[in-house]
């Protein structure tokens, strides 16, 4: 199992390199401040943290008696890795910073930057966090509140179609 995560690394190291030379250095730094003062680079060890999870739930059912130690060791080594890998110059906020050369041009990106270097920018930022919590609850009460509407209109048109839905007990 370590072989294989140490071979996705390699590729992933080894993929993040070719893609980072088609690019200026110094538009590729660009871009990975701009991902650091957008807050896009935290997506990194957000999913970092839940693919460890899943790794070492995995190795904790398959090992029921595993020490608290091998845990411990385990989830520090890749913690490790991970602040390596998500920092600046590592392998997924390279490929990331890739993505925004390839689709935005100098100054652009330095547009970006400047918009989140200034107050507006460091407020906005800030209230990612609250404003995506509010709109999930308001995306939820919609939904729910069309719920009843979308089920009788995919009803009439399944009817008018002759399509039956097969009744659950």
């Amino acid at each position: 199992m370590q072989r294989g995560i140490a071979i996705f690394y390699l590729s992933l190291w080894m993929t993040s390199t070719a893609l980072a030379q088609c690019f200026s250095p110094a538009k590729m730094e660009r871009a990975e401040r701009f991902l650091g003062l957008s807050g896009a680079a935290e997506i990194g060890p957000q999913m970092a943290d839940a693919m460890l999870g899943q790794l070492l739930s995995a190795l904790q059912s398959g090992n029921p008696d595993i020490s608290d130690r091998v845990i411990a060791v385990s989830k520090e080594e890749a913690n490790k890795l991970f602040a390596k890998e998500l920092g600046p110059g590592g392998g997924l906020l390279a490929q990331l910073a890739t993505i925004y050369c390839k689709r935005f041009s100098d100054e652009e990106i330095d547009a970006f930057i400047a918009f989140y270097d200034s107050p507006a920018g460091r407020k906005f930022r800030a209230s990612q966090s609250s404003i995506f919590q509010e709109s999930v609850k308001i995306g939820n009460a919609w939904g729910m509140s069309i719920a009843p509407e979308l089920v009788r209109s995919i009803d009439r048109v399944l009817t008018r179609e002759g399509i039956k839905i097969p009744q659950t007990r």
